[in-house]
């Protein structure tokens, strides 16, 4: 009888990280990442992010204009809905995914998110993966991802509070409560944007659906809520339990256009929930 002898060779491949070197007094925005909400997928060439001293620099409130801010992503009000998207090298938010530290997230009537109604607030930084993504982030992703970081505390007791004024009767404000403590954390966080109307240049000759240069049912009022408890045992695991929340409300400004076969739609979305 002969005995087939079965050779098993074991090959450890060995990748090198490449990590962006970034200024000493740029620390606190590399620290504070959730780790949890991030897919990790190595040797991307076609990666970029924008961290939360971008957008604290250029005065961004919500996701959509955040990432606007980018080369080949073009921001826009599209659709019937007037809704905040854009457009990753040509492809719709419906070949691009967005994540929520890692978590889908989706419309089920025609699959446009909204990324308008996301503020960024409680965020880290925004992952823009452009082109085919890895399989990690799952299926629709032919024209790259989208995901939505979120922050966590790094001291034994972090209080933030921001308080803004916008044009249009508008404020915003932002509550972060958080502490880590040994190897556990809490953190909490609440953030709201309340508008009114929408200004509209004092050069606009005002019609008969627009008497004034206060745009009609152009209000919009987001809410977001988010609470997270983790524990780190050592260096390379993480547990956490998060819960988020978003209520929101919006209105969509009528057509001020001359063509007479398109009908006025004074819409309004008294819900638009996460």
């Amino acid at each position: 009888m002969k005995r087939i002898c079965i050779y098993i060779l074991l090959i450890t491949l060995s990748s090198t990280n490449l990590k962006a070197q970034f200024p000493a007094d740029t620390a606190y925005y590399m620290t504070n990442i959730y780790k949890l909400g991030e897919v990790v997928v190595s040797n991307s060439a076609n990666k970029e992010v924008v961290n939360l001293r971008d957008m604290q620099k250029h005065n961004h409130t919500d996701v959509a204009v955040a990432i606007g801010i980018l080369p080949s992503v073009s921001f826009n009000h599209a659709g019937a809905r007037n809704e905040g998207t854009i457009y990753l090298r040509g492809f719709d938010l419906r070949s691009v995914p967005v994540f929520a530290d890692g978590i889908p997230i989706y419309v089920p009537y025609d699959g446009y998110v909204d990324l308008a109604r996301f503020s960024n607030s409680d965020l880290s930084k925004i992952e823009i993966s452009k082109g085919a993504s890895s399989v990690l982030y799952g299926a629709n992703n032919i024209g790259g991802t989208i995901n939505l970081v979120s922050s966590k505390p790094t001291h034994r007791f972090e209080l933030l509070l921001r308080l803004g004024a916008l044009s249009g009767n508008a404020y915003t404000t932002h509550v972060s409560l958080g502490s880590k403590i040994g190897k556990f954390y809490i953190q909490g966080n609440f953030t709201k944007l309340d508008k009114e109307y929408m200004v509209l240049s004092h050069d606009f000759d005002t019609t008969k659906n627009e008497t004034d240069w206060e745009r009609d049912n152009s209000y919009r009022n987001d809410n977001k809520a988010s609470f997270k408890i983790g524990f780190t045992p050592n260096q390379t695991d993480e547990y956490s339990v998060n819960y988020i929340n978003q209520y929101s409300e919006k209105g969509n400004p009528v057509y001020l256009g001359a063509d007479p076969t398109i009908k006025l739609r004074y819409w309004q979305w008294p819900q638009w929930d996460k």
